[in-house]
């Protein structure tokens, strides 16, 4: 036991030590359903938020609560089966200002299996109808092309990037969207696939959410997803490729930080 204790605190020193090379994360959900952590995958329920901001996910019959699985990518995931227009589930996140990027870099990172369909938002902050900046990763945008799509709508820009390729094989793929510098990356399985300049800032008090529009009650995404971290920082060529083949700690490790993750959110409060 003392040796399997010690082994564990390795592992979680080595995951910190390389966590403090990458930028801040400000959400990351591993949707492994850990009642330890206050997680409850139903109707009213909590989505934890392992970045210790405070930034958890919240469930609700309306619209909907997607399927927890058990074989996502790493451990649980969710699985959406929405209809792309007024039919479907969504986690929401309350705003606060650190999912806010202004004119900085960030990035969003996640995996998703991708399935048919058309205009389904994989995750949202701010519409038209609520800012006149937001920030959007989507699957299918308006046509049944199947392809992944970033839209950074600026103060300055509206930069959209939509993939090469269509994906709908139900496989899943590890997509990185991010500002780095003046420009807004699409990156597919750790391989750039397109870019466009982007300037100005992003800011808004809108809510953000999780397999619909922002105000989750439209376009909802019928694929599953992942590890699903935002980044307030761009990363590197280096640092994605490390995050498309790294395998996250277990949730048992997450659970020996818990203490600090506390200690975080208290001095936020």
């Amino acid at each position: 036991m003392k040796r399997l204790m010690t082994i564990c605190m390795l592992v979680t020193a080595v995951w910190a030590a390389s966590a403090k090379a990458l930028p801040t994360q400000v959400m990351t959900f591993r949707f492994d359903n850990v009642a330890a952590l206050g997680e409850d995958y139903t109707a009213g329920g909590l989505v934890y938020d392992y970045s210790g901001y405070g930034n958890d996910g919240h469930l609700s019959d309306d619209p909907g609560v997607p399927a927890w699985i058990a074989s996502g990518m790493y451990g649980g995931a969710f699985d959406f089966t929405g209809d792309g227009k007024t039919n479907g589930q969504s986690i929401l996140v309350h705003h606060d200002e650190s999912l806010n990027p202004g004119s900085g870099d960030f990035a969003i990172s996640l995996w998703v299996l991708t399935r048919e369909e058309i205009d389904g938002d994989i995750i949202r902050k701010g519409s038209a109808g609520n800012s006149s900046t937001w920030y959007k990763l989507e699957h299918s945008p308006s046509t049944p092309n199947n392809k992944l799509s970033l839209n950074f709508n600026t103060d300055g820009t509206d930069a959209t990037v939509n993939s090469t390729q269509a994906y709908a094989d139900d496989q899943w793929h590890f997509v990185v969207a991010q500002r780095n510098g003046d420009q807004a990356e699409l990156w597919i399985d750790a391989v750039l696939d397109g870019t466009a300049s982007v300037s100005g800032s992003i800011a808004n008090t809108a809510n953000l959410a999780l397999g619909s529009k922002d105000t989750q009650d439209d376009d909802f995404l019928n694929s599953s997803i992942d590890d699903v971290r935002i980044w307030m920082g761009s990363l590197s060529e280096a640092e994605i490729g490390q995050l498309y083949t790294a395998i996250p700690e277990p949730a048992t490790l997450a659970i020996l930080g818990l203490g600090s993750l506390t200690l975080l959110r208290k001095r936020r409060s």
